[in-house]
């Protein structure tokens, strides 16, 4: 059920048992679902960097706390409803950490906080499918500083193949491949993608990616879609 609210402007969250959302089309509320939780190998490694993460976090030394709480003021992030949100310290550094720690072993956490005050610059990935390979060729510039420098990484997910006329997908994603940057040997572009099942020409998928540099700045997840051809 979607809806113009007389009372609320602009909500997102669950109140007695009604969750509140908004996508392109505007608010919209449904029933709230109690997730299940079935401990897949993916939901204990993302508990597993967490917990290593607010370890880390209490083995940093005062200065390196102040550090990350200054790079947090000068870094808002955007909350569900738009909005601009500074994130503490600690949390700052826990989206660095897990992040790394998705990207695997080839990235190494990084525990002194960034002294530039952004998210990171990059060249917007794009992609296209084949049904022919059923591969998703995802194309980024491998010139970019994440790519060309030891410690940058970028992780890219696929979701789920959706018909022609889907023009909005949030989820599930899959982290299919990561790509570790390098001053020797860094990723060449496009990366080719194996989806795992047939793509079908006229589709869309939708790709998902988040790029880190070196120094520990990590981009917010960006979403492309992209068309399947033959």
């Amino acid at each position: 059920m979607k809806f113009t609210s007389p009372v609320y402007s602009a909500v997102s969250g669950s109140i007695a048992g009604i969750t509140y959302s908004h996508n392109r089309g505007g608010m919209y509320a449904r029933a709230r679902a109690i997730p299940v939780n079935p401990n897949t190998d993916p939901q204990v490694s993302a508990r597993d960097a967490m917990k290593n993460g607010v370890v880390a976090w209490g083995t940093l030394t005062l200065a390196q706390r102040s550090a990350w709480e200054d790079y947090a003021a000068n870094v808002p992030m955007l909350d569900r409803l738009g909005n601009s949100r500074p994130l503490t310290g600690q949390q700052q550094f826990l989206r660095t950490y897990l992040a790394r720690s998705a990207a695997g072993a080839g990235v190494s956490p990084v525990l002194v906080a960034p002294t530039i005050f952004n998210l990171g610059t990059f060249t917007p990935f794009t992609g296209e499918g084949s049904a022919a390979t059923d591969q998703v060729a995802v194309t980024f510039d491998d010139t970019d500083a994440w790519a060309s420098v030891d410690g940058g990484f970028a992780t890219i997910a696929l979701g789920i193949q959706q018909g022609p006329g889907v023009n909005f997908y949030k989820s599930p994603f899959s982290i299919n491949d990561i790509l570790i940057g390098s001053a020797l040997a860094g990723p060449t572009s496009p990366q080719q993608c194996v989806y795992g099942a047939p793509l079908t020409s006229g589709n869309k998928i939708w790709v998902k990616y988040v790029v880190g540099q070196a120094d520990g700045r990590v981009s917010t997840p960006n979403i492309i879609e992209c068309g399947i051809g033959a």
